[in-house]
């Protein structure tokens, strides 16, 4: 099994697999440039309370397994039986590290969460959701503005 391309994927992929509210309006007057690109708005840190008080261990293959709780987490994965073509541990963590984010363009709300394990795509498509505070966040709801980005 080769994790670490998974886990490569998987971390780009998945650590910004978190609940984005879109500040648009709300830019900032600074400019942050990328390389070819103008942006307005500055990088802030990615500030959340961790997911996990301890990493989640799931044995994916013929079965549907659920990792994560809404509840307790903010978050469930569900993997739908035959997603691996051989059985698979998924290891679901809060991530080592978090990458900072252009305030113009979106304020985190959410948690991310790092998804390992695999060493192939999944076979059936694989479902993560995320708790929102309906009462804080009706407004963007209402609005459409609330997004899930990875």
């Amino acid at each position: 099994m080769n994790k670490p391309v998974f886990k490569t994927s998987v971390m780009l992929s998945l650590v910004l697999l978190i609940t984005f509210l879109s500040a648009c309006g709300n830019a900032d007057k600074t400019a942050s440039t990328t390389a070819s690109t103008t942006v307005a708005g500055k990088m802030i840190d990615w500030k959340y309370e961790p997911a996990l008080k301890e990493p989640v261990q799931v044995t994916s293959y013929k079965q549907q397994v659920t990792a994560g709780d809404l509840a307790a987490n903010g978050f469930r994965l569900v993997v739908p039986a035959d997603s691996f073509t051989a059985s698979t541990q998924l290891t679901v963590k809060n991530p080592d590290s978090v990458p900072k984010v252009l305030s113009s363009q979106f304020t985190p709300i959410g948690a991310p969460v790092d998804i390992s394990g695999a060493a192939s795509r999944l076979n059936q498509p694989a479902a993560i959701t995320f708790r929102v505070d309906k009462n804080k966040y009706a407004a963007a709801l209402k609005a459409g503005r609330i997004h899930v980005a990875y």
